[in-house]
């Protein structure tokens, strides 16, 4: 299992976009199962994440939100292999753009 953490303008997305009442449904039913498979299956990285800057973006339809784009990295600031961070999120509320 590898170590998965949200980096500070990670929450600082999610804060501003997306609205307080969504927040805990997008917390538990979108982002959560995310994480959940970075950590637990390295395909998930290797597979189906897009390079993009200094990592890889992946896209993912959403079950309470239209959609949102998850930017990840390898975490320089944790020593265990293959830690990695959510250094951005872009969430689409209710239309996901094409």
């Amino acid at each position: 299992m590898r170590p998965v953490r949200l980096g500070d303008p990670s929450l600082d997305d999610i804060d501003l976009q997306v609205p307080p009442d969504r927040l805990s449904d997008f917390l538990q039913h979108d982002l959560r199962p995310v994480l959940e498979a970075l950590s637990q299956h390295d395909a998930t990285w290797d597979e189906n994440g897009i390079p993009h800057g200094p990592g890889r973006r992946f896209t993912i339809a959403g079950q309470t939100v239209a959609g949102f784009h998850l930017f990840v990295a390898e975490d320089p600031a944790d020593p265990r292999p293959g830690a990695l961070v959510v250094f951005g999120i872009d969430v689409w509320l209710n239309d996901f753009p094409d």
